[in-house]
């Protein structure tokens, strides 16, 4: 049998896991078309490469990607879903792994066209330290945009995205705040985007 299955899943090993619950289905004596239906239905995972798209604008992307490993790999899966430019805003977490920051600048430098650094969860370290360090792994840090208040730099990215670019919000994910000082302040990177696409919140019409 044959049939076209669309997903709002992206990259390739999305599409080898439905391929392998294909098979799996089939062997368990579903038809094609009812095996079908049911991973179309397939909901991509909160802040797993997550999409939103408004009736203008870019596409947004949002992901947990807070590791150099991660960041390329999110990368390299979204620059073949993008026909203009290819944006990534992201930082570093305080108070973890300080070797990463470097690898995650050149990661971002080398796979993005254009890349704004802002605050992930600085916790008790200052802002301008992690960003100077993610800055010391790139060759070109001159072109890099630097925006520590987190909303902003998705504004900045989203706004001044066009029709046909894509933009990646990456390191926080589903994470529904951020972590500054002492203090857990509510913060959702998917809010921030359904509202500058004029998307309609969870729940909401």
């Amino acid at each position: 049998g044959s049939g076209l299955l669309q997903t709002e899943l992206m990259g390739s090993f999305n599409a080898d896991n439905l391929l392998a619950a294909l098979a799996v289905l089939l062997y368990k004596g579903w038809g094609w078309s009812e095996a079908i239906a049911a991973l179309a239905s397939i909901k991509t995972i909160a802040g797993r490469l997550e999409r939103f798209e408004g009736e203008a604008g870019p596409m947004v992307i949002v992901d947990y990607a807070h590791t150099p490993d991660a960041l390329q790999k999110a990368l390299e899966v979204l620059r073949g879903h993008c026909q203009g430019s290819l944006s990534v805003v992201f930082g570093c977490g305080g108070d973890r792994d300080r070797g990463k920051r470097p690898q995650m600048g050149a990661v971002a430098e080398r796979l993005a066209d254009r890349v704004i650094l802002t605050d992930d969860n600085p916790r008790s370290e200052a802002s301008e330290a992690i960003i100077q360090q993610i800055l010391s792994g790139m060759q070109q840090p001159d072109v890099v945009q630097v925006e520590t208040d987190r909303a902003q730099a998705i504004r900045l990215a989203v706004e001044s995205a066009g029709a046909d670019d894509l933009v990646l919000i990456a390191g926080k994910g589903h994470e529904r705040w951020q972590e500054i000082g002492d203090r857990r302040i509510p913060f959702d990177d998917r809010e921030q985007v359904r509202r500058l696409l004029g998307i309609a919140a969870e729940g909401q019409q």
